[in-house]
């Protein structure tokens, strides 16, 4: 897993232990918006855990990760010990922060003598910002804060409108159903599925070009009833003028042939580009299946 450690920072892999030490050394870890470092944790006492509960709380509002092992001062990489540290974090998460979080826990990254990091990612909430001890938590550039009661506002009312957004964005695939652009015919009545990811907070990412899309939607885990004939199938260039485009074929097909029809997009948010310096893209596909249904 790549992380993001803030503007200027490359995406960062932090599995092993000289890959940790190399990042502190080349000084990617330190405290900020979206890094949280901590040498040790305490006993499993109220106060402990409700500067955890705080910890994790905060990242959740853009994102970021919470590391053990490494000192917050100095971005010394010296391990800690991590047994019970998981079900801790987990337990915590669950039942100190309100809406409760599902942080990431990572693997642990071995180190010398037993000591050990761990890596815990937490992605952007869509229910952020979260409360603990009736405050509400985020993130400046020197690490945790209590936000102001106008910084609540404003993020609630970003919470609603991004909700109230992506059911208007997601209405607007339907009535322009990229699926009947495949179809003879069309429409023919055979129901249609559409499915809208976004990301909660701006995604760091390479732009995305057609070969490596075509290469994302071959790698992907589609379980064992998941649609890896659709999106593995869609290699030809779509019909997308607002971001890059896939589709299952290249001419129209007859109605009979309808449930084999796929097309995917990818858009970059220029806006989150210019603003975070990152990219945020914007995924979201379209599938059939002739089953008659509407």
């Amino acid at each position: 897993m790549q992380h993001y450690l803030g503007p200027g920072r490359p995406l960062t892999i932090l599995d092993t232990w000289d890959k940790v030490r190399a990042a502190s050394e080349g000084g990617l870890l330190a405290e900020n918006q979206w890094c949280e470092l901590k040498e040790a944790i305490g006993p499993s006492t109220k106060a402990v855990n409700t500067e955890l509960a705080r910890d994790i709380a905060s990242l959740s509002v853009h994102g970021g990760i919470l590391i053990f092992g490494v000192k917050d001062k100095t971005y010394e990489v010296v391990g800690c010990e991590t047994d019970g540290l998981r079900d801790r974090i987990s337990q915590v998460a669950a039942t100190r922060i309100s809406p409760p979080l599902v942080p990431v826990v990572l693997d642990d990254v071995h180190g010398p003598d037993g000591r050990n990091v761990l890596v815990v990612s937490v992605p952007p909430s869509q229910l952020a910002p979260h409360m603990v001890d009736e405050r509400y938590y985020g993130r400046s550039a020197d690490g945790k804060r209590v936000l102001s009661d106008p910084e609540v506002r404003t993020l609630i009312l970003a919470r609603d409108q991004r909700t109230h957004g992506f059911i208007e964005r997601l209405k607007g695939l339907a009535l322009n159903d990229p699926i009947d652009q495949l179809v003879e015919e069309a429409p023919t009545g055979h129901g249609h599925a559409f499915f809208l990811a976004e990301p909660c907070s701006p995604v760091p990412s390479e732009r995305i070009d057609q070969h490596k899309l075509i290469e994302i939607l071959l790698n992907l885990d589609y379980g064992k009833r998941g649609m890896t004939s659709l999106l593995g199938d869609c290699t030809y260039a779509g019909n997308d003028p607002d971001g890059l485009s896939l589709r299952t074929g290249h001419r129209k097909v007859r109605a009979e042939y309808e449930h084999r029809e796929a097309q995917i997009s990818v858009h970059d948010n220029l806006m989150s580009i210019r603003s975070r310096g990152s990219h945020r893209i914007l995924l979201l596909g379209t599938a059939d299946r002739a089953d008659g249904g509407q």
